[in-house]
C-alpha cells in the first residue's frame, strides 16, 4: 500500500467509525428523549401535585 492508499483507507475506517458511532448515539438519543419526555411529564405532574397540596392547605 501506497501513501494514498493507507490515508484513503484510514479515512474509510474513520467515516465508518463515525457513521457507526452516530447510529449507536442515535438509537441512545431516541430512548433517551422517550425517557426524558415521560420524565418530564413524571416532574411536572408532582409539581403540579405539590402546588395543588401546598395552595390547598
Amino acid at each position: 500500500m501506497d501513501r494514498g492508499e493507507q490515508d484513503n483507507f484510514t479515512f474509510t475506517l474513520c467515516a465508518y467509525n463515525i457513521a457507526l458511532l452516530l447510529l449507536v448515539n442515535l438509537r441512545m438519543l431516541s430512548r433517551l428523549l422517550a425517557s426524558g419526555v415521560a420524565l418530564r411529564v413524571a416532574s411536572l405532574s408532582l409539581c403540579g401535585w405539590l402546588s395543588y397540596f401546598f395552595v390547598g392547605q
